[in-house]
């Protein structure tokens, strides 16, 4: 209730109206409750009663058919004849009685017997089988012949309610009246694992009227509780999902009745799954008794409504002002926690981390030591590419809440998530220099288990770079970009590591700048740059039969550069595409000048990223007027065992082109022979370190040959690169390598000494 109104008013509304009405809707809602469980429960117990009444119908129903279906087709005048008679037409008897019993009347086997209960006839589904099938049922079936024949023995003198006397009724509870020209014994009986009905039936008329010289033949039938049979239950008794079991257990939803022969002896059960309309008569009453509790509730709203309308706008006005000012207070609290929250994982975002740690870094300032820790997952793109981006957001969920278990100690002052796959730690160092490590081993040995997303599991690691404080300085931004160099070292040497800050690594990222600049300069004045070519020897004739184009930078400051500097420098900056395609240009020109010699150029993995580097190469040696037969592409095998469609489809346009393939540095990596066969490589070139390692260790001479044997196995021209004395050229040659390449035969030159170089050559080998 509103403020303002009087207690006593209040008591007495509660007391008065509101308790009464509370207490009128429940007892309406009980009432309709318990009405509706109670007739759907009355409902049931009438439809299992007349599905348990079909279900035992449909079994004395078998008896009456098999039963007036003997009368209908065994009383025949020619029928009772032939089956009497020494030598009986079996054709005749399996088209006039076997096949019409198993059509009309479902019997399933059919027999006759003579007058000494021998079988004379025998079919089974109206097709005729040797009399002797009759064997397996005889001794089964003796009892009835005997009660068809009035000889077996009563209990307690009575006559046994199977024999079937003329005019007397059919089973229990059948309505249906026997002829009065036949005896029958009828009943359900067990043979081996089957069930069934059994009828025998004297075939002689006027039976009752006394007894005729000899003993007549017997019609013998039997219809066996099969998936027929079942399948006929369904359909005419609606009984739903009916099956004969020998087990008295039943499933969750089944009912059954026992099956019994006329002696009370249960032989098998049929169960069911009885068709319960409850469900259904509860659905068509739910509107009825919701209307009827509608309707008193409306009225006991009313009433309220007639005692509340005096306060209504006091207290409408009250709780406005109430739910404004708590909205008021949500709305702000919302936005104070998204503007300092990561939405994902609840963790805190960039602008409170830095908040913290502008705020702890003050004490930096005093001595305090403190961290700053950056991470970086470790191939959390495959985990989006394989399984998509939801399951990158669970990943980074569940690395969330890893990093905070690892993190429960009072050292870690902050954890935020700055944004994609990256974290953000600032940690309070102990006095002992390896706690930090601690805490770092920890954080890796978390993050490396298993993750279980989406049903699949996925794995990645971390990369960790730490700056540490006051050492490094006490300005967050500082110290964040220093820990992001380490960071970036950490993931260069091997990922899955952390690594500290170093003075040494900020002046490597200095030198990587002003690298970028100067390479970016050298490219667009096209100074500084060239290319020098290597000559590749034949190891039989010893003939220089191509050139490998090694690119070159004279720095005008520091001199010469070793490409093992400004490659790197080149492919991270985006650079080594347009590297590239001017080192594709120089050699062009080489190969135009020297047509009888191949030219063979190293491509970097980035240039495969894209789409159009293919259709480049091929355009610039269509303009130099090269054939591409005579321009060979070394390419490493990561970017041969890179399943990215950009890299097998560029691989294929330039063999399509005509380009040869060899793939440099064979050895050193996977060396897989199933991507040999898919790629369709030129060439393999031997890794120098196997080529300098010959006469200095063991398996080095082995490894060479192994690797000449499987090239020339598959129809591969082998290089080795990097000869330098004669002995390894002569175990080369012996091995069987094709080309030879190293400074023994010559040093890299500039295209300009190239003809004095191939000269040189020539004159040695005369010498």
């Amino acid at each position: 209730m509103a403020p303002g109104i009087p207690a006593s008013f209040r008591k007495r509304f509660r007391t008065r109206v509101m308790l009464p009405g509370a207490l009128v809707l429940l007892a309406t809602a009980a009432l309709c409750g318990v009405g509706l469980i109670y007739a759907g429960r009355s409902v049931d117990a009438l439809s299992m009663a007349a599905q348990n009444y079909e279900a035992e119908r449909s079994i004395l129903r078998q008896w009456d058919q098999l039963a007036l279906g003997q009368e209908a087709i065994g009383l025949c005048e020619k029928c009772m004849l032939e089956a009497a008679s020494r030598n009986p037409d079996r054709n005749w008897l399996a088209a006039r009685i076997a096949r019409p019993m198993a059509d009309l009347f479902d019997a399933e086997e059919t027999y006759i017997l003579n007058a000494k209960d021998k079988p004379v006839f025998a079919a089974i589904e109206g097709r005729e089988l040797p009399a002797s099938a009759y064997g397996r049922l005889s001794p089964t079936l003796q009892r009835f012949v005997e009660l068809a024949r009035g000889k077996a023995k009563r209990p307690y003198g009575e006559s046994n309610w199977n024999e079937r006397l003329p005019g007397a009724r059919m089973p229990r509870q059948s309505s249906v009246l026997t002829s009065p020209d036949a005896v029958h014994s009828t009943d359900l009986i067990r043979v081996g694992d089957k069930v069934g009905v059994v009828s025998v039936m004297q075939m002689r008329r006027g039976a009752a009227g006394g007894k005729a010289s000899g003993d007549p033949p017997l019609l013998v039938n039997l219809r066996w509780f099969d998936k027929d049979y079942t399948d006929d239950l369904a359909h005419q008794n609606f009984l739903a999902d009916p099956h004969f079991s020998n087990s008295p257990r039943l499933a969750k939803g089944e009912a059954m009745v026992q099956v019994r022969d006329s002696e009370g002896r249960p032989l098998t059960n049929l169960v069911w799954r009885p068709l319960l309309p409850a469900g259904d008569l509860i659905r068509s009453m739910f509107p009825i008794m919701l209307g009827a509790f509608a309707a008193i509730a409306l009225l006991v709203a009313l009433m309220s409504l007639k005692l509340r309308r005096a306060m209504r706008q006091e207290d409408e006005q009250l709780r406005e002002l109430e739910r404004a000012h708590v909205e008021l207070q949500a709305k702000e609290a919302q936005a104070h926690h998204l503007a300092y929250h990561d939405v994902l994982t609840g963790l805190p975002n960039r602008a409170m981390f830095n908040d913290t740690a502008d705020k702890a870094l003050l004490r930096a300032r005093h001595g305090e030591a403190m961290a700053v820790i950056l991470l970086d997952l470790d191939r959390f793109k495959n985990v989006n590419d394989r399984f998509g981006h939801l399951a990158g957001d669970e990943l980074i969920q569940q690395v969330a809440r890893r990093l905070t278990r690892a993190l429960e100690s009072p050292a870690a002052v902050a954890i935020a998530r700055l944004g994609g796959d990256e974290f953000a730690i600032l940690l309070r160092t102990g006095e002992l220099a390896g706690e930090i490590d601690e805490t770092l081993e920890q954080i890796l040995e978390e993050l490396r288990r298993p993750y279980e997303i989406l049903g699949n599991q996925a794995h990645v690691g971390v990369s960790i770079g730490i700056a540490v404080a006051p050492e490094y300085g006490t300005d967050r931004t500082e110290l964040m970009r220093k820990a992001d160099i380490a960071l970036y070292r950490a993931k260069d040497e091997g990922r899955d590591c952390y690594r500290y800050f170093t003075e040494s690594m900020d002046e490597t990222v200095q030198l990587r700048a002003t690298l970028e600049a100067d390479l970016r300069a050298a490219l667009g004045s096209d100074e500084g740059l060239s290319v020098n070519y290597q000559p590749l020897v034949d190891s039989e004739g010893r003939k220089i039969t191509g050139l490998e184009a090694l690119v070159r930078w004279d720095h005008p400051q520091r001199g010469s550069i070793p490409p093992h500097l400004f490659i790197p420098v080149a492919e991270e900056t985006g650079l080594i595409s347009a590297l590239g395609e001017w080192v594709l240009r120089q050699a062009c020109a080489v190969a135009r000048e020297w047509p009888k010699l191949t030219v063979a150029i190293n491509l970097s993995p980035v240039q495969f990223c894209d789409d159009g580097f293919a259709e480049r190469l091929c355009g610039i040696v269509r303009e130099a007027r090269v054939s591409p037969r005579q321009i060979e592409l070394e390419v490493t095998e990561g970017t041969v065992l890179d399943q990215n469609e950009n890299v097998r489809g560029a691989l294929r346009k330039l063999r399509d082109a005509g380009f040869c393939i060899a793939l440099d540095d064979f050895g050193t990596g996977y060396s897989s022979l199933s991507y040999l066969r898919e790629f369709e490589v030129d060439r393999i070139k031997i890794d120098k370190s196997f080529v300098q390692s010959l006469g200095h260790t063991l398996d080095a001479g082995a490894i060479v040959t192994a690797v000449v044997t499987l090239g020339h196995a598959m129809g591969l021209q082998v290089t080795a690169e990097g000869v330098e004395t004669p002995d390894q050229e002569a175990f080369l040659r012996s091995a069987g390598c094709n080309l030879l390449q190293g400074f023994l035969f010559s040093e890299a030159v500039p295209a300009s000494e190239l003809r004095r170089s191939l000269e040189r050559h020539r004159k040695r080998l005369a010498a």
